[in-house]
């Protein structure tokens, strides 16, 4: 038996359906401390420096989520054999 369930919801209402905290202040603060390096430093390494300090943490981040649906599937899959 195959049961599919559509949910049509914000990405807010998602968030907060599933527990997650609002991030957009620390997002807005991020987003405002780019704007600022960007403004004030003119030199092509900052901004090269900056993103790649950036996207090391989005890859950190990356990988750690795959890790965790990796374990939450493998949980799922030995509890679905037990049945």
């Amino acid at each position: 038996m195959k049961v599919t369930i559509t949910v049509d919801c914000t990405p807010h209402e998602a968030r907060a359906f599933l527990g997650l905290p609002d991030m957009t202040p620390l997002h807005d603060e991020w987003v405002q401390k780019a704007k600022t390096i960007m403004e004030t430093q003119s030199f092509p390494q900052s901004a090269e420096e900056m993103t790649k300090t950036w996207s090391q943490m989005g890859v950190q981040f990356q990988d750690h989520f795959v890790k965790l649906m990796n374990q939450a599937a493998m949980s799922a899959y030995k509890s679905s054999k037990d049945l």
